[in-house]
């Protein structure tokens, strides 16, 4: 068995750079965390309602809701070969940035990521929300030695690993099934990617105890019929996340009007055993479709938190 511990924490930057600010090559490109500078970077911060009438001996907890992750992280900056100490500290602060650049496209968010034994790689995406703190005793400069207080906020305070994907492919009309599970404390939302044909989608409800989900209740055999997908479409695109249109075609077109008033409404309960979810296809062109069933995980924490029984 190998020693335990947290392998590397990393900084996946705006810009491209790497930098491993703890671990074997921590301080490598200049920039270390501080010994006891880490707060609030490791469990999902969340508000919780409860409720209690005037009469009422007991409260009662009504709803759950993550909320963004403040942290206030120590960063040691340090000269290197070829970069000062206050260059490698720019570095860093450029890496994660006060914003997305709204004149890169492509722009995205900085990641910190944690790397264990147990969990392998999660991510969480952050940016600073105020200056850096930097209030040296003596001159950092002279010294080559920087200690700047970074804050930073993660809009979404969950940390998330690389999603799980599920393939079947259709040659011809008819059934098929297809694989989903739920290991994460997190209910998950499914992605759907249908390259073609008149596709029908499940939209199961769940119950069941953790580690023993089953569709169940009204929605349990919910089948969801979507319109044809045409060339011009290029494919579609189902996502439950909140965040992002519910349905649009590879040409990033709304395909939501076309469904005449048919949603997808059903998350996948946390600690979701693997099971099997039936599919259908018809119209299925010479080149035959492919179904994806793109599975996010999410976790409240860096590492751990898998379902033990």
């Amino acid at each position: 068995m190998s020693n335990p511990g947290i392998r590397d924490i990393s900084i996946h930057g705006q810009n491209d750079e790497h930098l491993c600010v703890h671990g074997d090559d921590r301080g490598r490109q200049g920039v270390y965390l501080s010994e006891g500078g880490v707060s609030k970077l490791y469990d999902s911060p969340e508000k919780q309602t409860w409720k209690q009438g005037a009469r009422q001996r007991r409260a009662k907890q009504k709803s759950r809701k993550p909320i963004a992750r403040d942290m206030d992280l120590q960063f040691t900056s340090k000269e290197t070969v070829g970069r000062t100490a206050e260059q490698n500290e720019s570095l860093l602060i450029q890496a994660i940035g006060f914003e997305l650049d709204k004149y890169d496209r492509d722009a995205k968010y900085a990641k910190i990521a944690v790397s264990t034994d147990m969990s392998g790689t999660r991510y969480l995406d952050v940016v600073q929300y105020e200056d850096p703190d930097l209030s040296p005793k003596i001159d950092p400069i002279q010294q080559q030695l920087l200690k700047s207080m970074l804050k930073l906020r993660a809009g979404d305070p969950d940390w998330y690993e690389k999603p799980d994907v599920s393939t079947v492919k259709f040659t011809s009309d008819g059934w098929d099934e297809i694989e989903v599970s739920n290991p994460t404390n997190r209910d998950m939302y499914l992605k759907w990617v249908v390259t073609g044909g008149t596709p029908t989608l499940p939209d199961f409800s769940w119950g069941g105890p953790k580690g023993k989900r089953t569709p169940m209740g009204k929605d349990s055999a919910r089948m969801v019929p979507c319109r044809t997908i045409t060339p011009t479409d290029g494919g579609l695109t189902i996502d439950l996340d909140p965040d992002e249109l519910m349905a649009r075609t590879a040409t990033n077109t709304n395909y939501l009007a076309r469904m005449q008033g048919q949603f997808f409404v059903h998350l996948i309960p946390s600690y979701t055993q693997k099971q099997t979810l039936p599919v259908y296809v018809e119209d299925v062109p010479a080149e035959g479709v492919t179904v994806q069933l793109i599975q996010p995980r999410r976790w409240s924490r860096p590492w751990g938190q898998e379902w033990i029984s």
